[in-house]
């Protein structure tokens, strides 16, 4: 059975370090974002992460999906994770679509006589043409938003993990991408979902949890952390 289990994690971010003559070696500060998150989330569940801007909502999903590595407690993950979270994470700007999109599926563990098709159904996705063939730095940020959401959508994953800010701006794409999000949620066995829409998680999620300060300060069904999260 998939489930996720994150024990007493903290993770700070440095905001600047301070050296001079009186103080050659450097001295770096340091803010706390997550402050010993401590949850399960057991395999069928659909999640809403709830709370204010910069309460840790974001560094919370990318600990999840490995992108970020706690400074201290645990994550247990026992299934690969698809993660919608930086329109520009882990992608080479020097790179064409398809090489970083082959080189990701790669290090992904896909077999190597699957990757083709994956990578037409990436480009048909797409529709950016040509350019799929071009570098990553010649592109727009819709096209670079474009290529990582059906690089991330492209297969099937136990675990989805998805950002409100995840930029996908042009509405007609919007409405494709939508199509494929419903059909992953189907599919996987574990959602989660930050968002500030209370009608978009009511609709997709069951539990929701509210971060404030960098602490879990609500943990239940999706209407009663919406309300929690408004007092």
């Amino acid at each position: 059975m998939t489930h996720i289990l994150l024990k007493d994690v903290v993770f700070s971010r440095r905001l600047y370090s301070v050296a001079g003559q009186e103080q050659p070696t450097k001295i770096h500060r340091y803010r706390r974002i997550l402050d010993e998150i401590s949850l399960e989330i057991a395999d069928g569940q659909r999640v809403g992460i709830l709370g204010p801007n910069g309460a840790g909502k974001t560094t919370l999903l990318r600990l999840i999906a490995g992108i970020f590595v706690p400074d201290e407690g645990t994550i247990e993950r026992n299934s690969d994770v698809s993660a919608l979270l930086d329109s520009g994470y882990g992608m080479v700007d020097s790179l064409t679509a398809r090489e970083n999109c082959i080189s990701r599926l790669i290090v992904a563990g896909i077999p190597k006589n699957e990757i083709p098709a994956v990578i037409d159904w990436i480009e048909d996705l797409t529709e950016i043409g040509e350019y799929f063939d071009q570098p990553m730095r010649t592109f727009s940020s819709g096209m670079f938003a474009r290529t990582i959401f059906a690089l991330a959508t492209a297969r099937p994953h136990e675990v989805i993990v998805i950002d409100e800010g995840f930029g996908l701006a042009d509405e007609y794409f919007r409405r494709k991408a939508q199509r494929v999000l419903e059909q992953l949620y189907n599919d996987a066995s574990i959602l989660i979902f930050a968002s500030h829409n209370a009608e978009l998680l009511k609709d997709t999620c069951q539990r929701g949890i509210v971060l404030r300060d960098g602490k879990i300060a609500f943990d239940g069904t999706i209407n009663e952390a919406i309300k929690f999260n408004h007092s």
